[in-house]
């Protein structure tokens, strides 16, 4: 506390001589209906042989009563003294005295005394008033000024201020102290501070102030609120279809958005995986995607391709162009499928395309030629001048000539003459066939009557005989 030396500031040039010789009384506080123990202190720089001090208190103020008037309570400074008393005087001061011994020189508590304020005493600062103080030393007596001391009635609040146990920061009491007993109009000074990812909202009186600075004037219990900062996750949907930004408190529970979607690709996550809470200062995630794998199926439709054509790809892969199958007796007529709406010879399948595809062969079946060389003869139905593998089985048509026996066909396939030659369904390949022919062996007869031939003439002959001139017969007579 405050120390308080009243001096008068002008001292009788006799007084002056003993400047260090002192009465001093502290400020005091007290409560309404409290009773307070003073403390008056002596500073004397030599023996005293007697010591006295007059206490007047201000209206509103008593002593207390006890053993001695004013509950005076002498200290050990005072036990060289043979004669200690108080009393009331008429005047209504409290009058202490001590004579017939030694106080020895030096400083320290003389005495104390004890004072009550009534309930009705108005709050306020007062005066309690020290009047003929007097000490003897050396045989002289020391007159030593009037002084007042200042009494204060007080009215104390009980003011206690959260300082830990909050989420989302903490409290300091940082000016004045808070307690169970502070003094009304005392000032004081507390300091929110918000944790990482939150702010500070108000006090639970409702003021916003931070720091705050609030003077006492009834008992008051004193809280800080504070609120998660709203943070917001953003999307980058990498390609795929727009994701709104996501906005909430600070470690609030979240849910992922429904997934983005992208031509040609699954949706494969985020990047960095999505939350379970709202992270400090939100986050951009990017959407991850893994391209889908089509198939590719095909109907080569009896044909066969050199290399095989791809059976799967993505929406990534590079274009592709389809190897064209080969079939024995078919010319390769294109593909038919997806996306075509006719056969076509040459199908690329471009980068970028998506969905699963199958592409069907169409073949055209080779027109093959059949020629014949009739060797002279003809036949009553043409036979065919062409066929293809498709063609059901034929059996061709035999000619016929006059003056030979139709003796078969030679040509493809055929190692001898064949009277019967069948062309099989899948058969392949031009062919040629040339008709053979025996020529008809005639028979010659002759009636000579009676006649004879020197030389005989032929008995047969046939269409490519040369010609023969008959010998004639002869007959006697």
């Amino acid at each position: 506390m405050k120390r308080i030396f009243y001096l008068f500031s002008v001292l009788l040039a006799a007084i002056s001589l003993h400047a260090e010789n002192v009465f001093v009384v502290d400020e005091i506080d007290v409560k309404q209906g409290e009773e307070k123990v003073i403390s008056v202190a002596l500073t004397n720089d030599g023996d005293a042989a007697s010591a006295a001090i007059d206490i007047a208190l201000p209206e509103g103020l008593s002593f207390v009563a006890g053993t001695l008037a004013g509950s005076v309570e002498f200290s050990d400074r005072a036990a060289g003294m043979m004669s200690k008393s108080s009393n009331i005087r008429s005047s209504g001061e409290l009058r202490v005295g001590m004579a017939f011994g030694t106080i020895a020189a030096g400083s320290g508590e003389l005495f104390t005394f004890k004072v009550k304020a009534s309930d009705a005493v108005p709050l306020g600062s007062y005066k309690i008033t020290y009047t003929n103080q007097s000490l003897t030393i050396n045989s002289a007596k020391v007159t030593i000024p009037d002084m007042q001391t200042d009494i204060n009635v007080i009215k104390v609040y009980s003011v206690s201020v959260q300082t830990d146990g909050y989420t989302g920061g903490s409290v300091a009491v940082t000016a004045g102290s808070v307690g169970s007993e502070v003094k009304a109009g005392t000032s004081i000074t507390v300091e929110a501070t918000a944790a990482e990812g939150y702010h500070f909202v108000k006090w639970s009186d409702e003021a916003t102030d931070n720091p705050y600075t609030f003077t006492v004037t009834a008992d008051k219990s004193l809280t800080a609120s504070f609120a998660p900062n709203k943070y917001k996750i953003t999307f980058d949907s990498n390609g795929g279809t727009a994701v709104a930004d996501l906005e909430a408190d600070y470690k609030a529970a979240i849910t992922a958005p429904e997934a983005p979607t992208k031509t040609g690709y699954t949706f494969a996550g985020w990047n960095p995986e999505f939350p379970e809470t709202m992270p400090l200062n939100g986050a951009t995630l990017t959407a991850q995607w893994t391209p889908i794998l089509y198939t590719l199926t095909y109907n080569l439709a009896g044909g066969a391709v050199a290399t095989a054509n791809p059976i799967e790809y993505t929406i990534e892969s590079e274009a592709i162009t389809l190897n064209n199958p080969t079939r024995e007796g078919y010319t390769f007529a294109g593909w038919t499928g997806t996306d075509l709406t006719e056969a076509i010879q040459t199908v690329t399948i471009a980068k970028g395309s998506i969905g699963n595809r199958e592409y069907t062969a169409t073949w055209t079946p080779v027109v093959y030629a059949i020629t014949y060389d009739l060797a002279g003869g003809a036949v009553a139905t043409d036979n065919p001048a062409t066929y293809t593998i498709e063609t059901a089985d034929f059996t061709l048509t035999n000619p016929t000539r006059e003056g030979y026996t139709f003796a078969g066909w030679t040509g493809t396939d055929i190692s001898e003459a064949t009277q019967a030659v069948t062309i099989a369904k899948g058969s392949m390949g031009n062919r040629s066939y040339v008709a053979t022919w025996t020529p008809i062996l005639y028979t010659l007869t002759y009636n000579l009557a009676g006649g004879e031939v020197a030389t005989a003439n032929p008995t047969e002959y046939t269409i490519e005989s040369e010609d023969i001139i008959l010998t004639n017969p002869t007959r006697e007579g």
